[in-house]
């Protein structure tokens, strides 16, 4: 009767294992968390973009783009997936320069911004990447001018020292000395908590020796 009363460890491993595989069923069968459509028709074009199958790519790519243009503007999302999107219609070379369809995706998207506001971050993120396509381009004006509207949107802040570097850098190759000084007063007051990006940048600028007192400030501070 004890038999019947309390199985012995084997009859209890018998009984529980039917019990293991239901529960293991019923796990598999649960849906898997769905993936964004945008994520998903983006991640279609990559998975494809080398395959040398041109009339596939071109309407997944479409269709990617289709998509990107029902996205509301004001989706968390929205200025990276237009970016993404434009990566797309790059040549599939990673070390070409940008080409003219993949900036008009950026231009497309940087429009729609303009509802948001000038210094939203999708709006600036739009701005940005045009500003390093054209400059990827050698279309040094043009990159320029883009940079120009990212630094004017809103005042300045200790995150966009590189940003100012890189305007400085476009500055300098332009010829316009008069602009680089004015920008290296911005950096001074920007750069308290990062001397690094201000090293960078008078060593970009030639000034090596400045560039080396500011590259020390830490270790100084830290050795006091």
């Amino acid at each position: 009767m004890r038999n019947w009363l309390r199985p012995s460890g084997v009859y209890t491993n018998m009984l529980r294992a039917p019990l293991f595989l239901l529960c293991s069923l019923a796990a598999l069968a649960q849906p898997l968390p769905r993936q964004n459509p945008m994520d998903a028709a983006i991640r279609a074009v990559q998975e494809v973009r080398y395959s040398g199958r041109t009339e596939e790519i071109a309407a997944l790519r479409e269709g990617a783009h289709a998509l990107l243009q029902r996205v509301p503007v004001d989706s968390p999302q929205f200025a990276n997936w237009a970016h993404q999107v434009a990566c797309l219609y790059q040549c599939p070379n990673r070390n070409a320069n940008w080409n003219a369809p993949a900036r008009a995706i950026l231009q497309e998207a940087l429009a729609r911004t303009g509802p948001l506001g000038d210094s939203h971050p999708s709006r600036i993120a739009m701005l940005d990447a045009l500003g390093w396509s054209w400059r990827q381009d050698g279309n040094l004006l043009k990159a320029a001018g883009y940079l120009e509207q990212v630094v004017a949107a809103h005042p300045a802040t200790p995150s966009d020292i590189y940003t100012y570097t890189s305007l400085a850098s476009l500055y300098r190759q332009l010829g316009r000395p008069d602009a680089v000084a004015a920008i290296a007063v911005k950096l001074r007051a920007l750069a308290s908590n990062d001397p690094a990006a201000l090293a960078q940048f008078y060593e970009q600028e030639g000034q090596l020796e400045e560039g080396s007192t500011v590259a020390s400030l830490p270790h100084l501070c830290l050795a006091r």
